[in-house]
């Protein structure tokens, strides 16, 4: 080919460019797990199965692409296949359970999970995107409370005996209470959901394997995406997926990989 042809000639050059470009889109189209088919496949991994709003690698199956859920849904699977994972504000937890019908995932801090993982945390509080989620009915906060003073005046229960512990503990106490509170008089504090009425102080200070129960439980979460659009949708047999550009939901038809129907 004549090199000196196209760069002589401008709308050769652009035709050629187009040309390749429209290539990829088709190329892209008739990939059928780049729409409807990735959206109508499930995010496996352990025990968790998981549909819109989530999306990820799927080792036990073929993998929901970006597009098939919110950007902010994004789950891993680690602990070779087992462990479903998901990253909120900076935080790493384990997705323990997912109802998509309630609209309802229940999840548990992953450094909590582990055996000294409260003395101390790896991340900081417990917060969420209120504009994605909220804790279901039945859930309160409590502060963890470190290396308070041992003449503070906050009327705290007796502490946490474990990180009262010289050997490896970094910290030199750890106080539990009630509400969600800044560290005050201590060095920091960082705050999480429990059950209502599930933490009784002096029992806890008895038997540390009840605060344990707790942590290793987790807390549900509310997703707050609109799910009528996402029904019709399904009823339709299309499978739902986001526009990352219009970030809205929108349905992949079927039979019809590069056809979208926003809402």
């Amino acid at each position: 080919m004549n090199s000196h042809l196209f760069s002589s000639s401008p709308f050769l050059s652009l035709v050629c460019f187009l040309l390749v470009v429209f290539a990829k889109i088709q190329s892209s189209s008739s990939n059928p797990y780049s729409t409807y088919e990735s959206g109508s496949i499930q995010f496996q991994c352990g025990n968790i199965t998981a549909g819109y709003p989530f999306w990820g690698e799927s080792p036990q199956g073929l993998p929901r692409w970006e597009g098939c859920g919110h950007p902010e849904f994004k789950l891993n699977c680690e602990h070779n296949g087992d462990v479903a994972i998901m990253m909120i504000k900076e935080v790493k937890y384990r997705v323990l359970d997912i109802k998509s019908i309630n609209k309802t995932q229940r999840i548990a801090r992953m450094d909590y999970l582990e055996p000294e993982g409260i003395c101390p945390p790896a991340f900081p509080n417990t917060t969420i995107n209120s504009e994605l989620f909220d804790y279901s009915d039945g859930y309160q906060n409590v502060t963890f409370l470190y290396d308070c003073p041992s003449n503070n005046n906050l009327a705290l229960p007796l502490p946490y005996k474990p990180c009262s512990s010289s050997e490896g503990v970094q910290h030199k106490n750890l106080f539990i209470q009630e509400g969600d509170h800044g560290p005050g008089n201590c060095a920091t504090s960082v705050f999480f959901p429990v059950p209502k009425n599930s933490l009784n102080w002096k029992a806890i200070n008895d038997d540390h394997l009840l605060l344990r129960q707790v942590l290793d439980q987790g807390f549900e979460l509310k997703w707050k995406l609109r799910s009528i659009s996402c029904k019709n949708c399904n009823n339709s047999k299309g499978s739902c997926g986001w526009d990352l550009v219009n970030k809205e939901t929108i349905c992949f038809c079927p039979n019809q990989p590069s056809s979208i129907v926003l809402f």
